[in-house]
C-alpha cells in the first residue's frame, strides 16, 4: 500500500518510513500462512483501488522524546491523476503545514512561511490525453506491478524462511479481519538487521537530502528538520518490528500501523533508541473527491520539473 508517494518534504522520516515498508512487506511476503494469504490478497486489492482517501501519521522518537511529527490527509483519483492534501510537521514547538493539490497535468504546493503558490510543471500526465488513454496506461502499470510483485515474492519468502509463524490472523463476525505480526529479539533475521542499518544510515543522511531538494525549489521546511535525527555509528541493531493491519469484509486494507524501533550510539558514544511509528487509515474508495485551487488573483512561481511515469509526484 505504500506506492503513492507524494510526501518528498518529509525528509528526516522518509528513510524511516521507506524501512518499515520494507521490513513488512518482507514479512507479508515470506510464507503460506492463513495471516500472511490474507493480507497478501488484502494488499494487491487495496493497491489496484484507484479511488480513495488517505490519513497518515508519522512520528520519530527518540529515547522517549518525540522528535518529528507529520499528520496528513490525501485524497487520490488515479483514473484522473488527481489528487489533493494537507499535511503539518511539527518538531517541538515549531510546525509546517503543506497544502497541495494535483490537477490540469500539474502539481501545486502552498506552504504555511509563504504566500507563494509553487506550480510544478513536467510531473504529470499530458492535457490533452483522453479517459481512454489514461486508462489503458493505469491498467498497463497494475499489469507491470503484479508482474513485479509475483517476481520478488519468492525470493522474499527464502530470505525470511520460518517466520510465518509468527503472523497471526483474526477473522470476525462480520467477515473483516486483523492480521498483525510483531518480532522483537533473536526473533529478527539477519536481512532485518541490514535493513534497519540501511534505514539509519539514510536518516543520518537527511541534512545533505534536505539541502539538496531546497537547491531543486522543492517546498521543505529545512531548518525545521535539521540536525534532528542523531546519527547512530556504532552497535545499531533492530529492537523491534511490528505490523497490524484491519482488512474489510471486502478484503480491503482499512487501517495499517508499523513499528520499527532500532537501537545504537552515537559518535559520542551516546545511546539512543529511535521509534518510528506509522498509521494509516484508508477511506472513501472508489468514492474521493480531490480538492481542486483556482489560482486567479493568487501569487504563483512556475517551476520546470523533469516528467516521471504515472503522474506520481
Amino acid at each position: 500500500m505504500a506506492g503513492y508517494k507524494k510526501k518528498g518534504w518529509t525528509l528526516g522520516v522518509a528513510a524511516g518510513v521507506g524501512a518499515v515498508v520494507l521490513v513488512t512487506s518482507g514479512v507479508g511476503a515470506m510464507a503460506g500462512t492463513n495471516g500472511y494469504e490474507a493480507y497478501k490478497e488484502a494488499l494487491m486489492k487495496t493497491k489496484d483501488v484507484t479511488n480513495f482517501a488517505t490519513d497518515l501519521d508519522v512520528t520519530l522518537s527518540d529515547n522517549g522524546t518525540q522528535l518529528i511529527a507529520v499528520d496528513s490527509q490525501f485524497a487520490h483519483d488515479r483514473t484522473n491523476r488527481a489528487s489533493s492534501g494537507t499535511a503539518k510537521l511539527t518538531s517541538g514547538d515549531t510546525s509546517y503545514d503543506v497544502a497541495f493539490y494535483g490537477q490540469d497535468g500539474q502539481k501545486i504546493v502552498k506552504t504555511s512561511d509563504s504566500d507563494v503558490y509553487k506550480v510544478y510543471q513536467g510531473h504529470a500526465h499530458d492535457a490533452t490525453e483522453s479517459a481512454a488513454e489514461r486508462a489503458a496506461e493505469l491498467a498497463e502499470h497494475h499489469k507491470r506491478a503484479a508482474e513485479h510483485f509475483h517476481t520478488m515474492e519468492p525470493v522474499v519468502d527464502a530470505l525470511f524462511g520460518n517466520l510465518k509463524q509468527y503472523v497471526t490472523l483474526e477473522t470476525n463476525d462480520d467477515g473483516s479481519k486483523q492480521v498483525a505480526v510483531s518480532l522483537t529479539g533473536a526473533q529478527i533475521p539477519t536481512v532485518v538487521q541490514a535493513l534497519g542499518a540501511v534505514a539509519v544510515k539514510k536518516a543520518s543522511e537527511s541534512d545533505l537530502y534536505l539541502n539538496k531538494l531546497a537547491s531543486k525549489g522543492h517546498a521543505i521546511p529545512a531548518e525545521l528538520l535539521k540536525g534532528k535525527v542523531p546519527q547512530l555509528t556504532s552497535e545499531v541493531s533492530v529492537k523491534a518490528v511490528e505490523l497490524m493491519a484491519d482488512i474489510s469484509q471486502d478484503d480491503l486494507i482499512e487501517m495499517q500501523t508499523a513499528k520499527l524501533v532500532v537501537t545504537g550510539k552515537d559518535a559520542n558514544g551516546v545511546a539512543h533508541e529511535l521509534a518510528l511509528n506509522l498509521q494509516a487509515d484508508l477511506r472513501d474508495f472508489n468514492a474521493a473527491q480531490p480538492a481542486t485551487i483556482d489560482l486567479t488573483g493568487k501569487q504563483t512561481e512556475v517551476i520546470e520539473q523533469q516528467k516521471r511515469g504515472h503522474g506520481r509526484w
